[in-house]
């Protein structure tokens, strides 16, 4: 708002000079001097044109034009309710703001701002969106009803641009009128609409054709699988009546061969099982003609007394029938003479792990010679060689014994050095000049020295500490706190003997207890 001010002036030439409304504390520029705004709001000066009246004319009241500056009577009723005149020299429309006292110009920072409408949204629009978006699924589930929908859509929005319909966007928006931008529209929405549906009818027939190809795939499998399982069957059965004519010619083995790939090709095959137990009938027949001569190289191998070769031969003969005239008497004093052989072969191996310095030190050598010996009974002839064979094995195995103690006695000191070293590391940084050793021949004394040493330090290490349980634990036998001068406390403990862990080692595996027959 620009207000002018009106009324006489010292120069008539000089054109009024603007007055603008600024901010609460900053100051304007009237066309003499400066004053801040607050002047304004004392009413000392006016913002609506100032009138000047006549005495002889009390109803009418003078006004410049701002533009000539020329003056003009104007009723002063003009003043109060305002309005416009037009200038009767220069022509020009004058605007006159109704008159408002200075005092009641609101400061700008005394007007409040109009308050912003709320956003509001158009249910026609969700309504429209949530329309689209079903007819698009209907596409997608029904796409045939979905291309009608479309189509007819389309249709109707055509009627609605040629204006002889009015189109669907119309009838939701009856205020608008752009009926050519609605019908437009419409007809998009239609055309979406069909092609959702056509996409749909796409997907549909290429779901079909995949359908059809995965089952004409199984169908070709199927057919495949039959046409195999056909042509294994009729090999099998060739296969088969192959496996007869052998057998029917005595050739069990090439039979035998025949029947085994008959039944890899098709196992359920009908004639196969006749055929297995017609091969078993002829194997067996051949077999037990084949008895005399399996007995007769029994007593050849006995003769030479080959006798492992014999036990070999009567194993296959019994496997044939065992109950066959003859069998036994023959196998019998082989199978004795097979014992006797083992025995003697038991007593050498002993002997000769006792005499090997390698073996007589591995405690699995030791346990299989001892478990050969430990079989032959006291009426052998081989018996007291076995004897003398056991106190050899014997000291072997207290050879082992002797090292294994040494070996756990070993680690044991190297343990209990371990812990000493440790508790001084850990004294020392706790700040404490402390000296702790392994005495003794097995490092089994535990000596803490410290200068300060009496009875509430040596108190502080052992009350609930665990320390003289742990020092058991790792073997030590005695443990001795002292100052190195005048006191010394002493804790014996009671630590397991290591002097069995060798035995305790040998113990599973039957060795533990002394060999002697």
């Amino acid at each position: 708002m620009v207000a002018r001010k009106t009324g006489p002036y010292r120069n008539p030439r000089r054109p009024p000079q603007p007055i603008d409304l600024l901010d609460d504390g900053e100051r304007v520029v009237d066309w003499t001097i400066q004053r801040p705004l607050q002047r304004r709001a004392e009413g000392s000066v006016s913002l609506a044109p100032k009138p000047i009246r006549k005495p002889t004319k009390p109803n009418m009241a003078s006004f410049n034009c701002t533009t000539c500056r020329t003056t003009m009577l104007l009723p002063d009723q003009l003043v109060q309710t305002g309005g416009s005149f037009q200038c009767t020299a220069c022509g020009t429309v004058n605007a006159v703001a109704a008159f408002v006292a200075a005092a009641q110009v609101p400061m700008p920072h005394m007007i409040a701002a109009p308050p912003k409408p709320k956003p509001t949204s158009d249910p026609r629009r969700t309504a429209l969106l949530v329309a689209i978006t079903a007819l698009c699924i209907l596409g997608v589930i029904a796409p045939w009803p979905a291309v009608l929908i479309g189509v007819g859509l389309a249709g109707w929005a055509i009627a609605a641009v040629a204006g002889k319909a009015p189109s669907v966007l119309g009838l939701l928006y009856t205020e608008s009128t752009r009926r050519n931008a609605l019908a437009i529209g419409s007809l998009c929405i239609g055309l979406f609409v069909a092609t959702c549906g056509l996409v749909g009818v796409s997907v549909e027939r290429e779901r079909e054709a995949d359908k059809e190809r995965a089952e004409q795939s199984v169908r070709e499998a199927k057919a495949e699988a039959a046409a195999a399982l056909e042509e294994a069957k009729a090999q099998a059965d060739t296969l088969i009546d192959e496996a007869a004519s052998l057998l029917a010619a005595g050739d069990v083995e090439r039979a035998r061969a025949k029947l085994t790939e008959a039944r890899d090709l098709d196992e359920t095959n009908e004639h196969l099982r006749p055929a297995i137990e017609e091969l078993k009938r002829v194997s067996h027949e051949q077999d037990l003609a084949s008895m005399p001569g399996r007995l007769e190289k029994i007593k050849k191998a006995s003769e030479s007394e080959e006798w492992h070769m014999a036990r070999k031969a009567c194993k296959a003969a019994a496997a044939i029938d065992d109950t066959y005239a003859g069998l036994v008497d023959l196998c019998k004093p082989v199978a004795a003479e097979v014992e006797a052989l083992r025995r003697t072969q038991a007593v050498d191996q002993a002997l000769a792990v006792a005499a090997d310095k390698e073996k007589c030190d591995t405690p699995l050598e030791i346990q299989q010679a001892w478990e050969a010996l430990k079989s032959i009974p006291e009426d052998d002839p081989n018996r007291k060689k076995a004897s003398r064979a056991a106190k050899k094995l014997e000291k072997c195995r207290k050879k082992v014994e002797r090292q294994f103690d040494k070996g756990l006695r070993d680690v044991m000191v190297m343990q209990r050095t371990n812990f000493a070293t440790q508790l001084e590391n850990s004294l020392l940084d706790d700040g404490l000049d402390v000296r702790v050793t392994a005495k003794g021949k097995y490092s089994d004394h535990l000596k803490v020295k410290w200068i300060l040493m009496g009875r509430p330090a040596v108190r502080a290490m052992t009350k609930e500490t665990g320390f003289l349980q742990n020092a058991e634990k790792v073997g030590f036998k005695l443990v001795t706190f002292t100052d190195g001068y005048y006191e010394s406390f002493k804790f014996d403990l009671a630590p397991e003997s290591e002097a069995g862990g060798g035995k305790g080692a040998l113990e599973g595996m039957g060795l533990d207890q002394p060999l002697s027959l």
